[in-house]
């Protein structure tokens, strides 16, 4: 899509707001008091310095600003009146929302009056420049840095946290931590990178996180304990350095008690098995071509990865998802051109003997189009959304509208061959979301015993509410989740949301929600390069809390991939946030939250062990009651953004202190129940 046009016409609305306000000497400050609600409060700020209502500076700001938009004189007699009519109500509207301003402004020029670009002198000499409307950092520093010089102060929505708040609190601590990971990127192609997930890989009760790459050497940071990591990914034969690394996730695929690992890359994906301790550390093994889970090519964009038991023979599945191939070293955006570019992704079963078969015919034709296996694939996830004890599959694809919208898939069980069955319910379960997909989180957000979806977007994200029936309806409004913008940005205030989680922070009994954000520099105009994360604290009504500016979680960087679990064993979800890079070569710097959040409440994690179904235990049920009620999880349900992670199992518990019942319902179709669990421990259930 060419985004010039809209480039022009928010630079020229820009230009003319900042003159109305200056002739009309408006305030910048707000126009109205802050309101205490639950719900954020709108307020009108200023961006620069405050206005002058000097005459000189006024008269001066208006000469300088009539260098660079058409005099009114040049317009058109319609649009001069267009623009007279429409800026006679801006005072009263000063404190309104900017962006309908501006289309409001700019909707009254021709494209001719437009397209012209004018010589801009800066304030107290220097050379001129021409304003060719590149929407980058030095564009829009130059736009502030003339306006600031007059004083004209730009109007901006302002989101004021909530009065009270949840108390959830997180600490940064990357570098103290000793987690120094850098994420570069490769700009031949469109940076889509940035994946991570979190396993116990060595098996001593700490949770390891691995990091991939889009230009250099991956990350196997090994947790020491004492709250230090040390990447091991040399050592351990993982750091794929020669890859263009997307996704990873971790499975114990083999059932030998050791976690191995996929590593997604563009059209070199890998395989790696865990053998054990060697030279002091785990040796990882590339069987890749064994196992028979390779990419066909180098035109086949691998990006999310989902382990689960579909036919619950005891075996974990490998289910990938592929984005679209650059042809031409340009990534398509029409429906005609992402057909062409498409590669299906790939559901691997597992044979049991280290081998895998390719069955994607299961849940549709790969070599037809339009296919519901041939979307821009973002994320996977097996997960049970209809409870009846096997997985399903939810896939996240970008493009929604032009290309394929999400995939739901209901898995229907073992034919008479045995061979598994599934049905695509997508359309009739509400799940079809034509959107730009990038991430999925899943839990039960009302503890009613089903797993709802929140899914990212380009724009307002999306939360869908299972309703028990095969059904999903759209709770985002209700929610308060969808932030659709960044209110702090003054100009394109888009918001472009990547990997999301359930999880429990503050240890309340309600599952609560962090979203990560990061700006796509590809198409610079649209969003601005602040894209601060987001916290959702879960009120319990249906409702969730923005606390993301007080949280300490709120990181601006270019945020991808999240992973959650308790990296210190203290009882609180932390969380590991991999940031991308810029395009003028700055490295991301990956982020470690620990969560710092000051209260009393209980906790329980229950990691479970099987022995009929997989070792893991993926897709097995934990339910747990207490005084304050009912709690489900699903074991490795999978979430964020590309990547599959393997840890136990968090519960918040509120003021309980024991857990009257965990029920573990297992894939194979065991049900076990434990009474009178005390709670601040991790509870270990091996499968009977």
């Amino acid at each position: 899509m060419d985004w010039t046009p809209l480039k022009r016409s928010l630079f020229l609305g820009v230009l003319i707001l900042a003159a109305i306000f200056a002739t009309v000497g408006c305030s910048s400050g707000p126009t109205r008091a802050p309101t205490e609600t639950s719900s954020p409060a709108i307020t009108a700020s200023p961006v620069h310095g405050s206005p002058t209502s000097d005459a000189r500076s006024v008269a001066s700001a208006s000469e300088v600003l009539t260098q660079v938009i058409p005099p009114m004189e040049s317009l058109s007699e319609a649009s001069a009146r267009c623009l007279g009519s429409r800026a006679a109500g801006l005072e009263v509207e000063a404190g309104a929302m900017f962006t309908p301003i501006l289309k409001s402004l700019v909707e009254c020029l021709t494209p001719q009056e437009l397209a012209r670009t004018r010589t801009y002198v800066p304030p107290g000499g220097g050379p001129a420049q021409e304003l060719d409307f590149v929407c980058n950092d030095a564009w829009y520093a130059s736009i502030e840095a003339m306006l600031d010089h007059f004083g004209v102060g730009i109007p901006y929505l302002e989101q004021s946290s909530n009065p009270g708040g949840n108390g959830i609190r997180f600490k940064e601590r990357g570098a103290e931590a000793g987690v120094a990971f850098q994420h570069f990127r490769d700009d031949a192609v469109i940076n889509l990178g940035g994946g991570t997930a979190a396993g116990d890989y060595n098996g001593d009760g700490l949770l390891d996180i691995y990091v991939t790459n889009s230009a250099g050497p991956n990350a196997l940071y090994r947790n020491d304990g004492g709250g230090h990591f040390t990447d091991v990914a040399p050592v351990s034969g993982v750091d794929d350095h020669q890859a263009r690394g997307y996704g990873a996730g971790w499975a114990d695929y083999d059932n030998d008690g050791d976690l191995d690992l996929f590593v997604a890359s563009f059209g070199d994906s890998k395989l790696f098995r865990n053998n054990g301790p060697r030279n002091g550390e785990a040796g990882f093994d590339d069987v890749t071509g064994l196992a028979g889970v390779g990419d066909p090519d180098d035109e086949h964009r691998t990006m999310g990865v989902s382990w689960g038991d579909y036919d619950r023979d005891g075996y974990l599945d490998l289910l990938v998802v592929r984005h679209v191939d650059e042809p031409g070293g340009k990534l398509p955006l029409d429906t005609e051109g992402l057909a062409k570019a498409s590669r299906p992704l790939a559901l691997y079963h597992n044979m049991g003997d280290g081998t895998f078969e390719n069955v994607t015919a299961l849940l549709g034709d790969g070599a037809a189009y339009p296919s519901p296996v041939r979307g821009a694939g973002f994320k996977p996830s097996f997960i049970d959304y209809d409870n009846d004890g096997d997985a399903d599959i939810y896939v996240i694809n970008d493009f929604g509208s032009a290309h394929h919208p999400n995939v739901l898939w209901r898995n229907d069980g073992l034919d008479a061959s045995g061979a598994g069955t599934f049905t695509d319910v997508s359309k009739e379960s509400g799940a079809d979301l034509e959107i730009f997909g990038m991430g999925l989180a899943t839990g039960d957000y009302d503890n009613d015993g089903d797993l709802d979806f929140y899914m990212t977007n380009i724009g307002a994200n999306e939360f869908l509410e299972n309703q028990g029936d095969g059904t999903f309806i759209d709770r985002t409004e209700q929610t308060g989740t969808g932030r659709g913008s960044i209110s702090e940005n003054w100009f394109d205030n888009n918001s472009v949301s990547w990997g999301a989680v359930f999880a429990d922070l503050d240890n309340d009994g309600l599952l609560d929600l962090y979203s990560v954000a990061g700006h796509m520099d590809n198409d610079p105009c649209f969003n601005m390069l602040n894209q601060p994360n987001a916290i959702f604290a879960n009120n319990g009504d249906g409702s969730f809390s923005d606390e993301s500016r007080t949280s300490g979680a709120d990181d601006p960087g270019t945020g991808r991939g999240v992973v959650h679990g308790d990296f210190n064993n203290d009882g609180q979800i932390d969380l590991f946030v991999v940031n991308l890079g810029y395009s003028d070569g700055t490295p991301g710097t990956a982020r470690i939250f620990e969560n710092a959040s000051d209260n009393t409440n209980h906790w329980l994690d229950v990691k479970v062990v099987g022995t009929t179904s997989n070792r893991d235990g993926i897709g097995a049920r934990i339910k747990i009651t207490t005084t304050q009620g009912v709690q489900i999880r699903e074991m490795g349900a999978s979430q964020s953004h590309m990547s599959h992670s393997v840890v136990p199992v968090h519960f918040g518990l509120g003021p309980a202190g024991v857990a009257a019942s965990v029920e573990v319902s297992w894939p194979s179709g065991q049900v076990q129940v434990i009474r009178d669990v005390p709670a601040g421990q991790t509870l270990t259930v091996i499968e009977p």
